[in-house]
């Protein structure tokens, strides 16, 4: 497309007026529209012509939700415009850390701790023509991680109630409910501080490995974990969902 420059804009302007006012007797304000109209008219063509020039600038992230905890990836796709561009590209996110790809037309980025947050990545495409539009951005929707659930917790009196408590604990962690998430157990055993403490846990761990095992749930699938000490000999039994963190014991000194 020829681009006209201001000075043989200016001369096509004067010829426009001279026969208007010469041979059409056209008044100021017919002729004011009608340069106007020529000059956006001209200004128009230059711009479509300017803007094959231009690139598509593309970002698209996540189809969908994204888990907490796993890597949202974002891209962007700069096609057309004419030959011989070499875009650089610069990453920004509205919430957590690019993980890797700055710099590049793809980045992942970290969601851990982005639970119920939306997160927008914009990126600023650099090496394009000045009156190209250079920034594009896309979202995704973060869904919190499920948290740990304490199930039971008490006293210890005899290994029969506590058994009991474990049998009520294993059935629930291996209903269908609880599998369809792959859940692991934390069992926590606090020493009391009588002299029977350390013989009423080492019974309590005893009783719930066999309680597992009664229930058909292999060691992968459960932590039982001695913890600090507390005025009575206690326990809590926890379910931990996949993606969850595992729960922080609480002694009392």
């Amino acid at each position: 497309m020829k681009k006209y420059p201001l000075v043989r804009m200016k001369k096509v302007i004067g010829l426009v007026t001279f026969i208007g006012k010469k041979y059409l007797h056209l008044n100021f304000t017919a002729m004011k529209k009608i340069i106007g109209f020529l000059i956006g008219s001209v200004f128009f063509l230059i711009n479509a012509a300017h803007a094959q020039d231009c690139p598509t600038v593309m970002a698209t992230g996540p189809s969908g939700n994204i888990k907490e905890g796993d890597t949202a990836i974002f891209m962007v796709n700069v096609s057309g415009g004419k030959t011989g561009i070499n875009p650089t590209y610069n990453w920004s996110i509205s919430a957590g850390n690019i993980a890797s790809g700055q710099g590049t037309p793809v980045i992942y980025v970290n969601t851990k701790g982005l639970g119920g947050q939306t997160i927008t990545a914009t990126v600023e495409v650099g090496g394009l023509p000045s009156e190209c539009s250079r920034t594009s951005s896309s979202s995704a929707s973060i869904d919190a991680a499920p948290g740990a659930e304490l199930h039971s917790k008490g006293e210890y009196i005899t290994t029969n109630i506590f058994t009991d408590d474990a049998n009520r604990f294993a059935g629930d962690i291996m209903s269908e409910y609880y599998v369809s998430q792959v859940p692991h157990a934390v069992i926590f055993l606090y020493p009391g501080k009588n002299a029977t403490a350390t013989a009423s846990v080492k019974a309590m761990a005893v009783s719930m490995r066999s309680v597992f095992a009664k229930f058909g749930m292999t060691s992968a699938r459960y932590k039982i974990v001695t913890a600090g000490k507390r005025p009575q000999t206690s326990y809590e039994m926890w379910i931990v969902p996949l993606g969850a963190e595992d729960p922080v014991a609480t002694p009392v000194h």
